[in-house]
This record gives C-alpha cells, sequence and structure tokens, in this order.
C-alpha cells in the first residue's frame, strides 16, 4: 500500500531547513532499520535531498537502496505525518577505535573510514 506522503532521505544540513517550524519526534536508527523502512516503500515514494554529496557517497554506499532508485530534490518540505530518515559523518577515524554509540545506545556504522548514524525524524505538526 502506498504511503500518502513520501520518505526523504537527508542530511543534518538540510534538518536545519526542515525543523524550522513545526513539531517533530526524532528516533536513533540502526542501518537495518533503515533499510527496512525504505523497503517498506516504492523506489518514486523516496526523495533524495542531501546539500553534501559526500553524505550522499558514503549513505548509499552502505544501504541495500541504490542512489539511483530514489528522485534526487534540491529543497524538502516536510508535511505533519511525514518522515525523513537523517544521516549524520562522524569525523574519519585516523585511528582504529570502537564505533561512537548514540545516547540511546545504537552504534554508529563504519562506512568508507567514517562513522555514520541515522535518525527518523517525523514531523507531528
Amino acid at each position: 500500500m502506498p504511503y500518502p506522503l513520501p520518505l526523504l532521505l537527508i542530511d543534518e544540513k538540510q534538518v536545519l531547513k526542515l525543523t524550522g517550524q513545526g513539531t517533530f519526534k526524532f528516533e536513533y536508527l540502526n542501518f537495518d532499520e533503515v533499510d527496512a523502512i525504505i523497503e517498506t516503500h516504492e523506489a518514486n515514494d523516496i526523495l533524495c535531498c542531501f546539500a553534501k554529496t559526500k553524505v550522499a557517497d558514503i549513505v548509499f554506499a552502505a544501504l541495500k537502496f541504490a542512489e539511483k532508485d530514489c528522485v534526487q530534490i534540491t529543497e524538502a518540505e516536510m508535511k505533519p505525518g511525514q518522515d525523513a530518515i537523517i544521516f549524520k559523518l562522524l569525523a574519519k577515524a585516523s585511528e582504529p577505535i570502537a564505533a561512537p554509540l548514540t545516547i540511546d545506545g545504537i552504534e554508529a556504522k563504519k562506512v568508507e573510514e567514517t562513522f555514520i548514524y541515522c535518525q527518523l525524524l517525523t514531523r507531528i505538526e
């Protein structure tokens, strides 16, 4: 069954633009949860809006979903009830370290020597 609103895949720069007005809920996700959410959407129901191409390159290297399968947009807006998955890059690890944990205990994933973690952003109103 198609979702009434598309899923957004965004980086942390887009979050500042999207959350200026409204009420939002944030939840940390691991990459298995991200893949599961993406699998529930049709490809044309997923909008990609990354301000940094490096983020997009790293994200799509880690996901089962291919960049070519989503609709690319330059500006994103969120409506109440809509979800977005935020991808946040952590600094490159110059030496071997354990994967950082979020406050909820979700482990960041190491992709191309960079740690990345994800959040589900839902606009409530």
